[in-house]
């Protein structure tokens, strides 16, 4: 049996996606309900297409999206129709967790956002003393991730708040 592990992932999963670079210039059909998908009206997308550029990452407009590193810290999403057992959710974490540092290894990044709070980033770098932060925008500094530092900053989720001023905020972190 071969194992699939994280630098497998990386190099067929993550890096086929950057190879190919994403194109964020039209809608696409997603799924058998034909939705229609639009990046360029998504908060998410706005709010990091913004920061990119204010930040000098990428001073195109049109291919700043292949100037980024994306990724989730879950890879793997949780069963809709069950719950998971305590093993799995742990195996599943660990897995995630090491596909993340490896990913970082990789990488090297300078800077890293977090858009989910830090409820979630919490448990992915062993904070402790940030566990009851409710700010929108928080700095970790030039965070050590153990073998690389980066100028990391955690944000809630941009669906969540006024896109103008969560940019702002990040920006004034970063």
């Amino acid at each position: 049996m071969v194992v699939k592990g994280p630098e497998f992932i990386f190099n067929n999963k993550i890096c086929y996606y950057a190879d190919n670079e994403l194109n964020f210039s039209h809608s696409k059909q997603r799924g058998k309900y034909k939705t229609s998908y639009n990046p360029g009206n998504d908060p998410l997308w706005c709010c990091v297409k913004e920061i990119v550029l204010e930040l000098g990452i990428c001073k195109n407009d049109t291919n700043w999206a292949s100037h980024i590193a994306l990724t989730y810290l879950y890879k793997i999403a949780y069963c809709i129709k069950t719950y998971s057992s305590e093993k799995l959710r742990t195996t599943q974490f660990e897995y995630c967790k090491e596909i993340f540092q490896f990913e970082l290894l990789r990488l090297k990044p300078k800077r890293v956002l977090f858009l989910t709070g830090m409820k979630y980033v919490q448990e992915f770098l062993d904070l402790t003393d940030h566990a009851d932060r409710g700010d929108c925008v928080h700095s970790l500094g030039n965070f050590n991730y153990g073998f690389h530092k980066a100028h990391t900053v955690v944000s809630g989720n941009p669906r969540m708040y006024k896109r103008s001023d969560l940019v702002k905020s990040i920006l004034n972190e970063f």
